[in-house]
Formats: structure tokens, sequence, C-alpha cells
């Protein structure tokens, strides 16, 4: 996996959540399908994707976000999947800085709306934590692997407390081998 910046990182992120709300736009032009109740599932980057797409366009009214979380410092930091670690780590000092700033910027977010506010990184706007607060109070299931190793307890408990404590449940298994317990996931 390269190291990608910044910048491609949002790039990637944009482009998927504009194709999530284009198949929106699609389904609203459908007869047989009811706009009112539009919801969208995603997996690990998808689950992110999902979370932003639905902050953003409330025409998406539920969410069912599977091995995800927010605050991408945290889960690159904390993950135990060598790849992050080996590309995205920081030193403990950077993470630490890089937290504070965060958490400046969400606490003007939450007061503004991200609309508002200018991020000090870019990267911001691809976070789902930024996002957390347009989640509240509205329909949404996460699903996380007990030892997922690429998002960490910490970052999915901190986005699901900053989305209002939603529907959670945690089946045993890693990042790589929630697939397995798609049969029994209704």
């Amino acid at each position: 996996m390269p190291r990608l910046s910044d910048e491609e990182w949002f790039e990637i992120y944009r482009t998927a959540v504009v194709e999530v709300r284009q198949v929106v736009d699609w389904a609203s032009t459908r007869a047989e399908l009811d706009v009112q109740r539009v919801g969208v599932l995603g997996v690990s980057f998808g689950g992110l994707v999902s979370a932003i797409s639905m902050a953003v366009d409330e025409r998406i009214t539920t969410a069912a976000l599977i091995v995800s979380g927010g605050n991408s410092g945290k889960i690159v930091q904390k993950a135990k999947a060598r790849v992050l670690n080996r590309e995205y780590r920081t030193s403990e000092a950077e993470y630490r800085a890089g937290q504070q700033q965060y958490t400046r910027y969400l606490a003007e977010v939450a007061e503004k709306g991200f609309e508002d506010v200018v991020p000090p990184r870019q990267s911001y706007l691809n976070d789902p934590m930024t996002f957390a607060g347009y989640l509240r109070q509205r329909p949404l299931l996460m699903i996380n692997a007990r030892w997922d190793e690429f998002i960490p307890r910490e970052a999915t408990l901190d986005f699901w407390e900053a989305c209002g404590r939603p529907a959670i449940t945690w089946l045993p298994g890693t990042h790589t081998a929630i697939w397995l317990w798609y049969p029994l996931i209704r």
C-alpha cells in the first residue's frame, strides 16, 4: 500500500461520496423504489464513506456501518495492522499535537457546522468523526469486530459516542474475518 497524500485521500473519499449520492439520485427516478427509505451499508472503508454520505445527504435515512469508526489519526496511530503503522504512524508527540488540533476543530464544527469552518488539514474533511454530529438521532447500526486489527476499539467507541450512542454489536472476529458472520447478520 503506497502512502497517499492528504489531497489524494480527500479525492478518493470525495469521489466515493459523490458516487453514493449519484446512486440515491438514480433511486429517486425509479417508481418501484421508495426514496423515503434509502439506506446505506458500508464495510471498512465503505463504512467510513457511508457515514459521511449519510451525514451530508439527508435523503439517506439509515445506515449500517460494519468494521468502521472515526478519527483517522487515532486509527492509524493505534491500529495493530502493520501496513497502517508503517505508512502513517507518527511520533507520539506529533500524534498528541494532531489530536489536540483535531479536538479543537471538532468543537468548532459542533458550534458552526463543517461548512463554515476551514479545516487546518484537508484530511479532516474525509474523517467520519467530523460528521458524527449530523448522525445523532438518526437510525444507525454499527457492527464491529472484537479483535479488529485496523480500526481500534477506542476509535470505534469514540465515533459511537459522537454519533449519540446508536445500536452497536461486537462480533468475535477480526477486521478481515468479519465476513464469516455475514450470514448471521440480519
